[in-house]
């Protein structure tokens, strides 16, 4: 009887102590707390290290980095200077020559001569082991400039179009993270040298909000097979040994695969092993309309590098008089690199593609986007349903974007960095990265287990605008799950907020709707719901730690351990030459020492680029 009396008077104790609001902390990762700001009841994340479920091996680019090919053999030098489509026919004839030839012993390059020319027509890289060279860029007047004059004409096609197996192979059980072998059904066709795809049905983590683009599901639409529900995670995967039914893939598995989830995999059936060691170098080109610069599909080990992607500005805020659509879109591609290129302004800076600088699409992996500027444009740097493993690292993206044109140009700071666009990019990194804004946005879908670090975000931009929504150093809208924030220094207009204040059914006030931010997270950016309601898990799910910000001067939490100048490098990159690495240190005890020397900055504030 006493027993039974003692139990009930702790029960009635406990629920006493909830009736009165007193939560008893989580010792795991996170805590209930009242909030200060508003005596709401809100989730603190408590870790000071990057969870190990968010962290992979990152390993991205060009295996072994970019050749220098001044060692290749130089098949031809095009004679060019005739009409446009005479230019283009005879570029694409001498690629496709070195091609004839070309092997990965006996890399091939095709030189162009410096000078302007209008090129009519789609120039098609689709042949292994050749270079397109140009004598450099053209932002001096004495390199190669290739003007595309076809209306709505893509300039360049890198890789080509390729078709799929009519049906996708099961994986026998579940792959866990980090692996690099797996097993499939008896029944594959794989063989040694595929490109594979692998994905996954989506659960409960995924958003598919505003539309299912770049996915494989019930609709065929070119992404792969058709399948019984949307796939949203998948991965790009080199296949380097079949022994039966077990398959070795290069690198690891950024990702789990469970068996409750039916992963699959498929492949080519027109270019097994991919477009393989393609390059673009030293050159200028500009003029597509509603069209790409570069269009990149199932690509393997191939790059771009020192190339102008020009808008030909009529100044720093007018529309430019060259390009309209997206620079650069890479598809289904894995070990890419695209490093020391400038891409900036457009003719108009409407969504729906123009303007974009640098997407990776469709399950594109382990693609390293690295020593670029990319200034004036709509998003600078986009994740559209990308894979996994990518690095977006060390570049500098200015001046974000959004407008039809003229005034309105002030209205808005669009995500200049955006690691969201299309469901479901994961288990990304960007590093080092001097930004006006980042984050990532839930237009057509959602994002997770991204890791920023080392960053610095200005939280503004240098063309004037106004105040508004957009405001802010780090944005996360709704449905983002699982993001990272560590060692970033964070910044904003000096009247600006840490973060807002949110009443109990999670609105701000309104006069905080234009306030400039450190940090705007969970909130409704697709239907435009400024205000709120929020979406508290964004919150509750985002870790940060050892991020300075300039509204209240300090760290928000000190890390667990050191922190490493690197999530991907194992010493001081080349392009850094004699300049201060890792060049963000949020625990700098002045300005200049939590900010140094970007080199992709520094060459634009010298106008030199290149």
């Amino acid at each position: 009887m006493m027993k039974n009396v003692i139990f009930i008077k702790l029960l009635l104790f406990v629920i006493f102590l909830f009736a009165v609001g007193c939560v008893i902390p989580n010792s795991n990762s996170s805590s209930k707390k009242k909030d200060s700001r508003n005596n709401s009841i809100y989730i603190e994340n408590t870790n000071t290290s990057i969870p190990a479920d968010r962290i992979t091996t990152w390993n991205p680019g060009v295996t072994g980095g970019i050749p220098n090919t001044s060692s290749f053999s130089i098949h031809s030098t095009v004679s060019l200077g005739g009409n446009a489509a005479a230019n283009c026919t005879n570029i694409q004839n001498a690629i496709n020559a070195a091609g004839d030839v070309a092997s990965e012993e006996n890399p091939q390059v095709v030189q162009l001569p410096s000078g302007s020319y209008n090129i009519a027509g789609t120039i098609y890289l689709d042949r292994d082991y050749v270079v397109l060279r140009g004598a450099g860029p053209d932002v001096s007047g004495s390199g190669t400039r290739l003007i595309e004059t076809g209306i709505d004409t893509d300039l360049f096609f890198m890789g080509n179009f390729v078709g799929w197996s009519d049906n996708a192979f099961n994986v026998s059980g579940s792959i866990s993270k980090g692996a690099s072998v797996f097993s499939l059904s008896s029944g594959h066709d794989i063989q040694t040298g595929d490109l594979i795809i692998i994905d996954k049905l989506d659960d409960s983590t995924v958003s598919l909000q505003g539309g299912t683009w770049y996915k494989r599901g019930p609709i065929d639409d070119g992404d792969g097979p058709i399948s019984s529900g949307f796939r949203s995670i998948g991965q790009v995967c080199l296949v380097m040994n079949v022994s039966g039914n077990t398959i070795t893939i290069a690198g690891v598995f950024h990702n789990s695969y469970p068996s409750s989830l039916s992963p699959q995999v498929f492949r080519s059936t027109t270019k097994r092993t991919g477009y393989s060691g393609i390059g673009l170098e030293n050159m200028t080109i500009t003029g597509w309309g509603d069209a790409f610069g570069i269009y990149a599909n199932f690509l393997i080990n191939s790059w771009i590098k020192n190339v102008e992607f020009d808008g030909q500005p009529t100044a720093q805020g007018g529309t430019g008089t060259g390009t309209l659509g997206t620079d650069i879109r890479i598809f289904r591609s894995v070990y890419f690199t695209l490093e020391h290129c400038y891409l900036h302004h457009s003719r108009e800076y409407i969504t729906n593609n123009h303007a974009y600088g640098i997407s990776l699409a469709t399950q594109t992996s382990n693609t390293l986007i690295q020593d670029n500027i990319v200034w004036f444009k709509n998003k600078n740097i986009v994740l559209e349903a990308s894979g996994s493993g990518n690095v977006i690292a060390y570049n500098y993206l200015e001046d974000p974007v959004i407008a039809d044109t003229g005034a309105d140009i002030i209205d808005w700071m669009e995500m200049c960095m955006d690691g969201s666009h299309l469901s479901h990019p994961s288990m990304d990194l960007f590093e080092g990265n001097y930004v006006s804004k980042m984050g990532a946005g839930e237009t057509h879908g959602n994002a997770g287990k991204q890791t920023y670090f080392r960053n610095y975000s200005r939280g503004d931009r240098d063309y004037p605008m106004e105040p508004n929504a957009g405001l802010a150093s780090v944005m996360l809208n709704r449905y983002m799950r699982n993001m990272t924030f560590a060692g970033n220094v964070l910044s904003t207009r000096a009247d600006g907020i840490y973060e807002p204040d949110f009443d109990e059914d999670g609105y701000m006030p309104y006069e905080q709707v234009d306030t400039p931010k450190i940090w705007s997270l969970g909130l409704d950016g697709y239907d435009g719901n400024w205000q709120g309601p929020r979406d508290t898990v964004v919150e509750s799910e985002c870790v940060r730690f050892a991020n300075y910000d300039t509204i209240r001067n300090q760290i928000d939490k000190n890390p667990s351990g050191s922190l490493p100048s690197s999530l991907y490098l194992s010493s001081k990159p080349a392009f850094f030459g004699s300049l201060y690495w890792p060049w963000v240190n949020p625990f700098g005890s002045t300005e200049n020492e939590r900010i140094r020397t970007l080199p992709a900055k520094a060459r634009f504030d010298a106008g030199t680029y290149f």
